[in-house]
């Protein structure tokens, strides 16, 4: 893993149509452009209002835009939608040549574009959610060229009608990762109780990537189960991978591992297990997920909520 925190080139826009739609090409000139870090927010470095709204929108509500024109008295009436115009540069090492290479954005409000090296990456929004791109076919030997134009206000700003500070940018982590061409994706250890006997469950899910019968034939799979102590409760449980088409694929479910006596996770007493999921290659390891489990159950009974057997009451304020 490779961070890319740290000092990147800036230009602020007041609203979409005054942004540099061609900032992301590799000979766009940027020499006079300001620096900002990353992670940070566009306005606690001085650019645009920082707003801090209710139950109100700090734009005009018309779903799904957010750039008609308000009243003349918010706040914002002359900058409706700022935009940020990221740059960064970096290497990627030399021992990553043979993996898939992946950016990571912990966290951008609200909406982005990304391109790398002048392609066009993606696009992301959902201001507290993480975005990752596979950016593997777009990098070139040397310096990389990395553009990010982020936009305060989109149709999903409609969702996020809480009571906070309005604030954009690119306000969490940034970092490219190395995996394996051939990997497992999206690994998730789902725990299933049984309240009556004390026996737990755990069905493994995953998708793999790239996986073909040529290569597929030489993987496995194996899954060992600690206990909170550390215990090994199954050590080495081997299964094959089936072959797929390359390319990303439906999630897969292995066969259900039975745990007796289990341990209650409660959130006074948070008990873990530990679902330890290795990829092999002639018995080599790939990778290796170690995925933190506990086993508890929710449960609706009528107009009642049990939470591991027990009844729940949620206490809510105005």
């Amino acid at each position: 893993m490779q961070s890319l925190n740290g000092g990147w080139n800036f230009k602020w826009s007041p609203d979409p149509d005054s942004r540099p739609i061609d900032f992301y090409k590799v000979d766009f000139n940027r020499k006079n452009w300001k620096t900002v870090p990353v992670p940070s927010t566009m306005e606690r470095q001085g650019y645009g209002t920082p707003l801090y709204v209710n139950t109100l929108y700090p734009f005009k509500v018309n779903p799904p835009r957010v750039m008609d024109v308000p009243d003349s008295s918010f706040t914002n009436f002359k900058s409706r939608n700022p935009v940020g115009s990221y740059i960064r540069t970096f290497n990627v090492p030399d021992d990553w040549r043979d993996k898939q290479v992946i950016i990571h954005f912990a966290g951008i409000s609200s909406a982005a574009f990304v391109w790398v090296n002048g392609n066009k990456v993606g696009y992301t929004q959902g201001s507290r959610l993480p975005a990752e791109f596979d950016i593997t076919q777009y990098l070139i030997e040397g310096e990389n060229l990395l553009a990010v134009e982020v936009y305060k206000y989109c149709d999903g700003s409609y969702l996020e009608d809480q009571d906070f500070w309005r604030l954009s940018g690119i306000f969490r982590d940034v970092f490219i990762r190395a995996v394996p061409k051939v990997t497992l994706w999206d690994v998730y250890a789902q725990p299933i109780v049984n309240l009556q006997n004390k026996e737990g469950k755990i069905a493994l899910h995953y998708s793999s990537v790239n996986f073909t019968k040529g290569i597929n034939k030489y993987n496995s799979i194996s899954v060992s189960v600690l206990s909170p102590t550390g215990e090994a409760l199954i050590k080495d449980r081997i299964y094959k991978v089936e072959p797929f088409p390359v390319g990303f694929n439906d999630e897969i479910i292995l066969p259900e591992i039975t745990i007796p006596n289990i341990q209650l996770w409660f959130h006074e007493n948070p008990i873990q297990y530990t679902v330890k999921v290795a990829l092999l290659n002639k018995q080599k390891v790939v990778e290796v997920y170690n995925l933190p489990l506990g086993f508890r159950k929710v449960e609706v009974l009528g107009n009642k909520i049990f939470f591991n057997g027990m009844l729940l009451k949620i206490r809510g304020g105005g």
